[in-house]
């Protein structure tokens, strides 16, 4: 029996909320079957087509999947409600693509494997003031997941089988803490790396006091069994902050230091900096940004951040999920207009990204990325999206392209 099974008659749950967000108690019933019956049905459904063309395949990557995910959460009866989620991902038409686990490696990697699970169980419990407790399978992802963070991209997402407290008890500060002892990847219960046990401890603490910056400092505490080379502890400090400019315009800046070394069952002997630096224009319906991000490498060991939701970050074509012994630097702009409503269409944005990449080590050329990505909503329920990337290897690495056409259906 797993440790989730153990826990569960037990523990108390919450849903996993980023330190930011507010700590506010739901509706509470009198009875326990009033609480049952005032739950609410979770359905989420998202068909994705995705190629993938890359140098050294003789084969493109065809995948089409579609992912469903059905659930209940009850409602709160004395500060509790629990919730329980299933998820299923399934590939329509012919299997050609390698997804990790079926062994067609004549074609390209799309992580996206057959899989039912169940992705979430929890009862939460809001009974102390101001505060969330929750353990079980849930979502967790902080501030912008660069370093935890729940790979919503993927049609099989990351969840974790934890233990957290939310708290907002002191005035204009949210902490956080979790406890992970297992940690359920994208690659689903059928593979050998869709589990990682873990002895993990997350801590993170947002200061909001101020009306033109927001700080927090974290401490990440990541063993992991089955990637003890993966295993480090990374202590770090990030700040936000805003200017207006006018009732239309705005400037937002961000910047992050953390330093990572060795913890648990990593051999390693190493202490490792990250750095980033990003400038936000916003001027109406248009934004620009530009960034700077290193993570150190030592030519042995690099930083490391395999909780993270690692496809959000450094391209969209995931050559760099797992940071080169070298580390890497990447240099990125985006610009982005939202259009707002267009007939039958709302929501309607589009958005271009570039990335240049190098080795932080030896200045050694890693290649270089464009994307471009536009989305809209139809009614409130549905979303769409069609995204495109290509990444230029430089001679360091395989050239890719990929596309993906979404359609997603939530209640």
């Amino acid at each position: 029996m797993s440790r989730l099974a153990y826990a569960a008659p037990f523990a108390f749950w919450i849903v996993a909320l980023s330190p930011a967000a507010a700590v506010e108690p739901p509706a509470a019933n009198d009875t326990v079957l009033d609480a049952l019956k005032n739950g609410e049905v979770l359905l989420n459904v998202r068909y994705r087509y995705e190629h993938s063309g890359q140098d050294g395949f003789d084969e493109d990557a065809h995948a089409s999947t579609l992912r469903t995910r059905l659930g209940y959460e009850t409602g709160a009866f004395k500060g509790l409600s629990a919730l329980l989620e299933f998820e299923n991902v399934t590939t329509l038409g012919p299997n050609d693509f390698n997804d990790t686990i079926n062994g067609r490696t004549q074609f390209p990697v799309v992580a996206d494997p057959e899989a039912t699970e169940v992705n979430r169980a929890q009862v939460s419990y809001v009974g102390v003031p101001d505060t969330r407790l929750v353990a079980g399978r849930q979502r967790i992802s902080l501030d912008n997941q660069r370093f935890v963070g729940a790979v919503g991209f993927r049609q099989n997402e990351q969840t974790f089988d934890a233990a957290r407290v939310v708290t907002q008890s002191l005035p204009d500060v949210t902490a956080s803490y979790a406890y992970v002892w297992q940690v359920n990847r994208i690659f689903g219960p059928d593979s050998d790396q869709g589990r990682f046990d873990s002895d993990t401890h997350l801590v993170n603490i947002a200061y909001d006091g101020l009306p033109f910056l927001t700080a927090v400092g974290y401490a990440y505490l990541v063993d992991l069994e089955e990637a003890p080379r993966l295993s480090s502890q990374s202590l770090g400090v990030r700040l936000l902050g805003r200017h207006a400019l006018s009732e239309t315009a705005a400037l937002k800046l961000t910047g992050e230091y953390a330093r990572q070394s060795d913890y648990g069952g990593n051999a390693g002997d190493f202490g490792l900096d990250y750095f980033l630096v990003e400038g936000r224009a916003e001027i109406g319906r248009f934004s620009a940004k530009a960034g700077y991000e290193s993570l150190e490498g030592d030519g042995t060991n690099a930083f490391q951040t395999p909780l993270a939701t690692l496809h959000a970050f450094q391209g969209l074509t995931d050559v760099f999920l797992v940071t080169p012994p070298d580390g890497i630097e990447e240099v990125y702009v985006s610009t982005s207009y939202g259009f707002g409503d267009l007939g039958l269409f709302r929501k309607v944005s589009v958005n271009a990204v570039y990335n240049d990449f190098s080795a932080e080590n030896t200045s050694q050329d890693l290649g270089r990325e464009w994307s471009v990505l536009a989305k809209a909503r139809l009614f409130d329920q549905v979303g769409l999206s069609a995204q495109y990337a290509s990444y230029d290897g430089g001679g360091f690495a395989a050239d890719r392209d990929r596309l993906w056409l979404t359609v997603s259906f939530a209640l």
